[in-house]
C-alpha cells in the first residue's frame, strides 16, 4: 500500500532528499582545452533507487523515505538532460528503453518482495555540460515511478515523482601545494597551511616544502596512462628573507626509473632583486622521501652559504614527467630566515598590539617557461598573551538543572570551568592563580570541589 499525506505545490520537484548520487571530480582529461565543459564521449554512471515512498497528493512528488510494500512490477522512467547521450552499449545499459523523441529511459522491473531497490545506467557527455573549478555544478535526472497493473497498464493513481542527481567540478591534475613545516611532534612530521607563530620560535628559521603531484581527489582512478609533466620549481617570498638551506625531496614511486634519474639533473638558480640570477648548486642529489614523515621531516637537506634572494628557482635539465597518482611526488623544500628589516617591522606592529603576516608563493612552470600553477601560505603574527578566566558551564537548583526559581533553603550547584588560554613562544604555568566567583550576597557559600577530571589532569 501507498502513504499519503496532503500538501501545498510549489511548482518544483525536489523529490527524495536522499536522491545525491555522489560527486565527480573531473580534471584535464575529461575537460576541454578551456576546462569549462565535460568532453564529448566522457561517461559516468548513475544510480537511481526505487520504492514506495510517502508523496504530497497534490503534485504527487515524493517528499519521505518511509514506504510500504506492493506486490506489482515497478515502472521507471528517467528523464535525462541535453547534456548526456543515450549509448545503449554502455555497461547496465541494455535493460533500458529509450525514447528518443523525449529523451528519457524507461524499465520495467518485478518488485520480488523489495521496499526499494536499485536501478544503474551508464551516461555518455556530449561537450555541452558546463564545469567550473569554484562550484559544484549539479545535474540532475527527474524521475518517475508507477505501478503496472497485472493486465500490463499502469496504475495512474500510484504516479511518484523525484530525481536523482550528480555533482562535477573541475580540479586541474597537477596538483601544488606549498605547506610550512615545523619540527616533528610525538615522532610524525607537521606540516601545516597558513598558521599562527611566534617570531623567534624554532631558532628563527621558517621551513617550506612546495610539492607538485598528480592529484585531484581520494577515490579517483586516473585514465591509463595519465601523466603530468613540468620543468621548474620556484619558492617566491613576497617578504624579504634570508635563504639558509634546500633539497629536493621525492616519493619515488610516482616516477618510472628514466624521471628518477633526471631528478639528479638539476641547478638551484637565486634571484636578486635586480632580477640577476646565480647558481646556487648544480645536480643536486634528490632525498629518497617514500612516506610522510619522510617528506615532511624538518631536518633540512642540504645548507647554504646565507643570503638574501629574491626567490629562488630549481630548474631541472629536462621536463619531468610524473606517472603516479597521489598527494606527494617531488617538493623543493626552502630554509630561510627574516631580514633584520622585516624582524623590525614584525616587532614594531607588535609592540603597538597590532598583528602582522607574511606571505610566500610557491610556483610551477612548464618547459616552455610559462607559470602552470601556483599555491600560497601565510606565517600570521600576533602579541603573546596569557588568560585565565571562568567560563559558566551550567547551574542546578537541587540537583535539577532544568530549575530556574529558587526558595529559602534550596541549594545551588553552579559548575564553572576554569580556562587557561595562552599565545606564547614557550610554554608557561600559573602559579598561585586566582580566579574569582561573584555571588549574590543573600547566598550562603557551602563548599566547592574540583571536577575529577580538571584535579586529575590539569592541576597539580
Amino acid at each position: 500500500m501507498w502513504s499519503e499525506f496532503p500538501g501545498a505545490d510549489n511548482g518544483v520537484i525536489d523529490g527524495w532528499n536522499n536522491g545525491n548520487t555522489g560527486s565527480v571530480l573531473v580534471s584535464d582529461d575529461e575537460t576541454d582545452a578551456s576546462h569549462t565543459h565535460i568532453k564529448s564521449g566522457v561517461t559516468d554512471p548513475v544510480r537511481a533507487i526505487i520504492y514506495n515512498g510517502t508523496k504530497n497528493t497534490t503534485d504527487t512528488e515524493v517528499t519521505s523515505a518511509g514506504f510500504g510494500m506492493d506486490r506489482r512490477n515497478v515502472r521507471t522512467i528517467i528523464k535525462l538532460p541535453a547534456s548526456v547521450d543515450w549509448d545503449p552499449s554502455l555497461p547496465n545499459n541494455s535493460s533500458w528503453t529509450y525514447n528518443a523523441t523525449d529523451h528519457t529511459i524507461t524499465q520495467d522491473v518485478p518488485r520480488n518482495n523489495r521496499g526499494n531497490f536499485f536501478l544503474d545506467f551508464t551516461v555518455k557527455f556530449n561537450s555541452t555540460q558546463s564545469v567550473n573549478d569554484t562550484t559544484w555544478t549539479r545535474l540532475d535526472f527527474p524521475q518517475t515511478n508507477y505501478l503496472i497493473n497485472d493486465s500490463g497498464t499502469l496504475d495512474m493513481s500510484t504516479e511518484r515523482k523525484s530525481k536523482v542527481y550528480k555533482s562535477y567540478r573541475y580540479k586541474k591534475k597537477l596538483n601544488i601545494y606549498k605547506h610550512i613545516v615545523m619540527p616533528e611532534q610525538n615522532g610524525s612530521a607537521y606540516y601545516t597551511n597558513d598558521k599562527y607563530v611566534h617570531l623567534n620560535a624554532n631558532g628563527g628559521v621558517n621551513k617550506y616544502i612546495i610539492g607538485l603531484s598528480q592529484f585531484w581527489g581520494n577515490g579517483v582512478t586516473p585514465a591509463a596512462g595519465s601523466v603530468v609533466k613540468f620543468k621548474s620549481i620556484a619558492d617566491i617570498p613576497n617578504d624579504a628573507v634570508i635563504f639558509k638551506g634546500y633539497g629536493i625531496r621525492v616519493w619515488e614511486s610516482m616516477f618510472d626509473a628514466a624521471n628518477l634519474a633526471k631528478l639528479s639533473h638539476n641547478k638551484l638558480i637565486g634571484v636578486n632583486d635586480d632580477n640577476t640570477e646565480e647558481v646556487i648548486a648544480t645536480n643536486i642529489a634528490y632525498t629518497p622521501a617514500n612516506t610522510v614523515n619522510a617528506f615532511y621531516k624538518w631536518d633540512t637537506d642540504h645548507s647554504m652559504t646565507e643570503k638574501h634572494y629574491k626567490s629562488i628557482r630549481l630548474d631541472f635539465d629536462d621536463e619531468i614527467t610524473i606517472s603516479g597518482y597521489g598527494e606527494n611526488a617531488v617538493g623543493l623544500f626552502a630554509e630561510t630566515k627574516h631580514t633584520p628589516a622585516l624582524i623590525s617591522r614584525i616587532e614594531g606592529k607588535l609592540t603597538l598590539g597590532n598583528n602582522d603576516v607574511t606571505v610566500n608563493y610557491g610556483n610551477a612552470y612548464s618547459s616552455a617557461g610559462t607559470e602552470i600553477g601556483s599555491a600560497v601560505v601565510r606565517n600570521y603574527y600576533k602579541p603573546d598573551y596569557a588568560n585565565m578566566y571562568l567560563e559558566k558551564h551550567s547551574q542546578q537548583v537541587n540537583g535539577n538543572q532544568t530549575m530556574t526559581n529558587v526558595q529559602l533553603g534550596d541549594t545551588i550547584t553552579y559548575h564553572v570551568v576554569p580556562r587557561y588560554v595562552t599565545f606564547l613562544g614557550a610554554p608557561r604555568n600559573v602559579d598561585n592563580g586566582k580566579l574569582i566567583f561573584l555571588a549574590d550576597p543573600e547566598l550562603t557559600f557551602d563548599h566547592v570541589e574540583h571536577n575529577p577530571y580538571q584535579s586529575g589532569y590539569r592541576f597539580t
